[in-house]
Formats: C-alpha cells, sequence, structure tokens
C-alpha cells in the first residue's frame, strides 16, 4: 500500500509506503515501512519509490550529461565546475578526437 502521491511534497521521517514497494533513493526501510530521508518530492516507478531532493548539489553518475563552468585550462584538459561536491575533468581528446601526442 502506498500513503502518499507522486510528485507530493514530503519531510524526514514521513511513511511514504509499506513493504510491497522497494526503497529508492532519498529513502529508507524502517519496521518494513518505506519512509523519507529528506525533504523534496516523490517519485514512484513501478514498485520502487525514492524521494527526489528539492534543494541539493547534484550528485553526477557515468552517463550523464551536464553543463559545467571552465574553472582551471591545462594543456590537454580542462576541469569543470557542475554544481557538484565533485569537479568535472573533460580531456582534450574527447573534445578532438584525437590523442595527444597527435
Amino acid at each position: 500500500m502506498i500513503f502518499v502521491e507522486d510528485k507530493e511534497i514530503v519531510i524526514p521521517g514521513d511513511i511514504l509506503a509499506d513493504e510491497e514497494y522497494n526503497s529508492g533513493r532519498g529513502t529508507f526501510k524502517e519496521n518494513d515501512k518505506v519512509c523519507s530521508s529528506l525533504v523534496g518530492l516523490v517519485a514512484i516507478r513501478d514498485k520502487k519509490i525514492s524521494v527526489i531532493p528539492l534543494q541539493s548539489k547534484y550528485i553526477p553518475k557515468r552517463g550523464d550529461v551536464v553543463i559545467g563552468e571552465v574553472t582551471d585550462i591545462r594543456f590537454s584538459m580542462w576541469n569543470l565546475d557542475v554544481n557538484s561536491p565533485y569537479s568535472g575533468f573533460l580531456p582534450a581528446s574527447d573534445v578532438f578526437g584525437k590523442e595527444k601526442g597527435n
């Protein structure tokens, strides 16, 4: 059974669903109940329930397309600020399709 609707705003500790649902990002399981660990919006996909934070830093995942601000330029790479706890790294070979020796 689910106790919230998709895109509903929740706070930490709110009970979102029972044992029929799996815990996703921004949630935890306690006593066979899925609970929110963040202030955010509920996202329900199949039998997985997650909470998207209203305010946070971006946590990158492999394969994500991001926009960043160049913070440092080096001979064969750029460092990027992608509004994340981590800095981005863009090698010149990814941009120009050539190896450094060419």
